[in-house]
């Protein structure tokens, strides 16, 4: 879920300003949006109280490329990085502490695919004053973005690429000990505030417009992030399906043993199992109630089992 913004008159303002220190001490603006059009320059995001005292992150038009505004100057990155209207995009600065030069990033969803640049001005960032995020606009406000917002974000270091790498793909990696603030547009109504979730700032001060946007937004998950888990074998390998699998040590069967195929099990060591399963003789497997072969199963053929020391059925 997004908040869509007219291009016109909407915007979103938090309430408690952002210390001009956390700016000079070094930062990173981030945000996730998806343009609707960039027929002019517009504003999606920036920290600040005038369009002389801010730091923002722009789409500059003819272009539409990514840019930094700072006080009453504008940044553009040694190569351009050109904004898709449609498509959902992260954009971020990254401004390192002292005279540095400020850092351009663009991803595409759809792509799936980094562009980054660094500018070749290299100033150091100066102090503003009564620094209160602004969405959707410039601090006039004016020159409004049209399109969707999902989410943005102020941090108080210059994340790394690395660092950046992590955000187009799970919230988690939006709170991650350097977020100074953190807006997700998720709420199912605008009658709903829309809070820093760092807990630092407050909800938002103030609200024209905007709307729930109906676009859907496949790219952040509100939780961990999905892993794929597999088993890892002493040869530094993985167990998948009906491959054979050798431990290095002991193997312990925790439910029913179910044989697919003609698979062979083989451990170097021990072999527990703790299904149902009986062991008439000392080297057959007899199929039980306990183990279910999918495959044919007999006994001293397609199933075979070796242990190199002892082998206990429980």
């Amino acid at each position: 879920m997004a908040r869509n913004f007219n291009g016109s008159t909407d915007f979103l303002r938090g309430s408690a300003a952002i210390p001009g220190t956390v700016f000079t001490a070094g930062f990173s603006l981030v945000i996730v949006l998806r343009p609707t059009f960039l027929s002019s320059t517009v504003w999606p995001f920036g920290i600040g109280s005038s369009t002389s005292g801010n730091y923002s992150i722009r789409i500059e038009a003819p272009g539409p490329y990514v840019t930094y505004r700072e006080g009453g100057s504008s940044y553009s990155p040694a190569s351009n990085l050109v904004v898709p209207t449609n498509v959902w995009s992260l954009i971020a600065i990254t401004k390192p502490a002292g005279t540095s030069s400020p850092r351009m990033h663009l991803y595409r969803y759809d792509t799936d695919a980094w562009a980054r640049s660094t500018s070749s001005s290299s100033f150091a960032t100066g102090l503003a004053s009564n620094t209160s995020a602004l969405i959707g606009s410039n601090p006039s406000p004016s020159a409004p973005f049209a399109g969707d917002i999902a989410a943005c974000a102020v941090f108080n270091a210059a994340l790394s690429d690395t660092q950046l790498d992590v955000l187009p793909y799970s919230l988690s990696g939006w709170l991650n000990g350097l977020t100074e603030a953190l807006w997700v547009l998720d709420q199912q109504s605008t009658g709903q505030n829309a809070p820093d979730l760092t807990g630092r700032y407050g909800t938002q001060a103030a609200i024209t417009g905007t709307t729930v946007s109906t676009a859907s937004v496949p790219i952040l998950s509100y939780g961990h992030p999905i892993l794929v888990a597999t088993h890892a074998t002493a040869a530094g390998g993985s167990q998948n399906g009906a491959a054979a699998l050798t431990a290095g040590s002991s193997l312990t069967a925790a439910a029913t043993l179910q044989a697919v195929g003609t698979a062979t099990l083989t451990a170097a060591s021990g072999l527990t199992a703790q299904a149902i399963a009986d062991r008439p003789a000392a080297t057959n497997l007899t199929a039980a109630s306990g183990l279910t072969a999918a495959g044919t199963v007999t006994k001293a053929g397609a199933v075979a089992m070796s242990a190199g020391s002892d082998l206990t059925a429980g």
